[in-house]
């Protein structure tokens, strides 16, 4: 049984891909995760080895999901991505958490005590300006987005490194027009939710912008 602040263990992770390293459900839970197609078509070809079918592929993807994921976070993230793709099953068999109100198991997603971790720290913040990030506002995040985490960012985008990389290129290595670029292909697919993007701001080490730019 897992607390929600200590993250995902190792171990757990592992069990999982593997339980789901050929599921037919595999390629909506990669872009849920905010993986590309062409990374899912990269981890999938690893899932075959010499006419085995493995699950490294699949084990290489989830593991690379956690290092850019804060370790608060992970339960939280992963339950909703299963759960949206139909892998419920696989929630409630590894990512029960325990509400440390009641001592009760449940999913993260009906957890009282993870809702209300997340509360104080965005309200401590002041009031999100609108619920839909505005192209002004992506302007300024690819305006004072740290060089250095393009290409974490990126990947919480939906876009892979290949990409991204070519898409710098495109740009003469300007990371400012790169970026503007990919925030702007992620909110013309998503909408651009507020709260999405300040998760991937949190967890591409760029925290300070989400004060200053999601809030007033």
């Amino acid at each position: 049984m897992l607390r929600a602040m200590d993250g995902i263990p190792d171990k757990t992770l592992l069990a999982i891909a593997k339980a789901i390293s050929n599921n037919e459900k595999l390629l909506a839970l990669v872009l849920e995760l905010d993986f590309s197609y062409a990374d899912f078509v990269n981890f999938k070809a690893t899932n075959h080895s010499g006419g085995e079918v493995t699950s490294s592929g699949t084990i290489s993807m989830i593991f690379t999901w956690k290092e850019t994921t804060r370790r608060e976070d992970q339960v939280r993230v992963l339950s909703k991505a299963l759960e949206k793709v139909g892998l419920v099953e696989v929630v409630e068999e590894y990512l029960l958490v325990r509400d440390v109100a009641d001592g009760s198991e449940q999913p993260l997603g009906e957890s009282n005590s993870a809702s209300n971790q997340a509360e104080p720290v965005r309200s401590s913040k002041g009031n999100r300006i609108n619920h839909y990030v505005s192209q002004e506002q992506l302007n300024k995040i690819s305006r004072e987005f740290p060089n250095e985490n393009f290409e974490s960012f990126s990947l919480k985008l939906g876009i892979g490194a290949n990409q991204a990389n070519n898409i710098l290129v495109k740009h003469c290595k300007d990371y400012r027009k790169a970026l503007m670029e990919i925030l702007m292909a992620w909110k013309n697919r998503t909408s651009g939710p507020c709260q999405d993007l300040e998760d991937y701001l949190s967890a591409s080490g760029a925290e300070d912008l989400i004060a200053n730019i999601l809030y007033r």
